[in-house]
């Protein structure tokens, strides 16, 4: 591995913290199988808010989060799309 390839790297996050992340679009995609596109950004939170608790995944609503704050993984999730799925972008801390 050069210098250049050691900078851009990616350190995957823990495996736990990996499983989580699954359980959780699992959860985006029960609510986009249910609701389909289209609908307003309240509406996909309020679904996803009863899948989470579902599921028992721990959650806060509309928490502010400071642009400089170490998260190791963080998922995009656009409920405004066909199949889901191609709406889920996996953004891990480099």
């Amino acid at each position: 591995m050069n210098r250049q390839d050691a900078k851009t790297a990616k350190i995957e996050p823990h495996k736990t913290l990996d499983r989580l992340a699954q359980t959780v679009i699992g959860a985006a995609i029960e609510v986009h199988r249910h609701l389909g596109p289209g609908y307003l950004e309240s509406l996909y939170e309020e679904a996803l808010t009863i899948e989470l608790g579902l599921r028992h995944i721990p959650f806060e609503r509309q928490k502010p989060v400071a642009v400089n704050e170490e998260c190791h993984l963080g998922l995009l999730i656009n409920f405004n799309v066909p199949v889901l799925k191609s709406g889920i972008q996996r953004v891990v801390l480099s």
